[in-house]
């Protein structure tokens, strides 16, 4: 089901509605609520034996910047939603986050990592977690302000970093190169033989600097652009001017697809099953 002009609060707009054919996940032990929140959108998603069982996608009408009103909105559309779950997950995709090593990471060295990373930390929650497939520790970095109200109005509730599931995601995959894009920034991940290459996070305005971030990244890896697998997924389709620029310099570069799946625009939603 597919909708685009119902208004909630007079905030948001309901751009997707997706339900299973199985009505009975709601009593599934393994369920898990997922909201993940972006630069223009925030999706509601239900997560259970491996499948998105339940699902709404809803526009921002205000500009994202505007903390309070972004905040202030959250639960509303949990009730839109209506899904009561005591296992929820809150991720998004922080534009500052970093990966450690196992063997070089300890809560103490979180305190001095934060202040490399940040001008003020006073400002952020350092949000970490273990990517035990790569051996490593993926830190991020989130507005205090968020992470204040999601703990007021929800419980239940933990932070993923949608880093991690990208990195997850790359895993299992098993593709050279995974490109995860929001409305104003992209996430890459390069791997070789299961190894992690390299990782980061870049702003982009348009279709000139999204290629050229991408192909400068990828040329400090990999020596033959060619040779390399690249899947891309989240914000994007085969029509956009992100993905046509792209594929004239990587030549096997496809969306992420599910041909089991009934989700309209699979490869939008599908980090959400390694959250």
């Amino acid at each position: 089901m597919e909708t685009g002009n119902k208004m909630i609060a007079g905030k948001a707009n309901l751009i997707y509605d997706f339900v299973a054919d199985d009505d009975n996940f709601s009593s599934h032990s393994q369920a898990k609520k997922i909201v993940q929140l972006s630069d223009s959108a925030c999706c509601f998603a239900v997560v259970s034996c491996g499948k998105i069982v339940k699902l709404s996608h809803f526009g921002f009408v205000f500009d994202k910047g505007v903390d309070k009103e972004y905040i202030d909105i959250l639960p509303e559309l949990d009730k839109q939603f209506n899904f009561d779950c005591p296992n929820t997950v809150f991720s998004t995709c922080a534009s500052i986050s970093t990966q450690v090593p196992e063997e070089f990471y300890s809560e103490k060295v979180l305190p001095s990592l934060s202040k490399l990373l940040l001008n003020n930390t006073e400002n952020f929650q350092m949000i970490v977690h273990n990517v035990a497939c790569y051996h490593l520790f993926n830190i991020s970095a989130w507005k205090k302000p968020l992470t204040t109200a999601i703990s007021k109005y929800f419980a239940g509730y933990q932070f993923i970093d949608t880093s991690t599931a990208l990195l997850k995601m790359s895993k299992e995959l098993k593709e050279q190169v995974l490109i995860f894009v929001d409305s104003s920034n992209f996430t890459i991940v390069a791997t070789e033989n299961d190894k992690l290459l390299g990782m980061n996070t870049f702003s982009f305005t348009n279709e000139a600097d999204f290629c050229y971030y991408v192909l400068a990244f990828l040329r400090k890896i990999y020596p033959d652009l060619n040779a390399i697998k690249t899947l891309i997924c989240g914000n994007i389709s085969k029509q956009s001017p992100l993905y046509n620029s792209l594929k004239r310099h990587l030549i096997s570069l496809d969306l992420i697809q599910n041909q089991e799946s009934k989700i309209s625009n699979y490869h939008y939603y599908s980090d959400l099953l390694y959250l």
